[in-house]
């Protein structure tokens, strides 16, 4: 299975460092880019998904502390499998 997503981020988060890592080890390798002149983040990504025992996709993150906001819109995505899917998560660890 492989993604291609396309994010509008805004904020001022959206320049900041991202970590893009593969979770397991998909086929493809995948990777993600933030164009900041049209605040585009580009994500693509592949692998079978997080509803096995063996977890395979592409993770794009982020430590922030404090307050902030996030404001994201999906613009596209180009999946290869209709079981493709794509999403934000956030979380707090203790």
């Amino acid at each position: 299975m492989s993604l291609s997503a396309f994010f509008l981020l805004q904020g001022l988060f959206a320049e900041d460092v991202w970590l893009s890592e593969d979770i397991g080890f998909p086929v493809t390798p995948g990777n993600a880019e933030y164009d900041q002149s049209l605040e585009i983040f580009t994500i693509n990504g592949a692998g079978t998904g997080i509803e096995g025992t063996n977890d395979e996709f592409h993770f794009v993150s982020q430590e922030k502390t404090g307050d902030w906001e996030i404001f994201s819109h999906l613009l596209d995505w180009e999946g290869l499998d209709e079981n493709a899917t794509t999403g934000l998560m956030v979380r707090a660890n203790n």
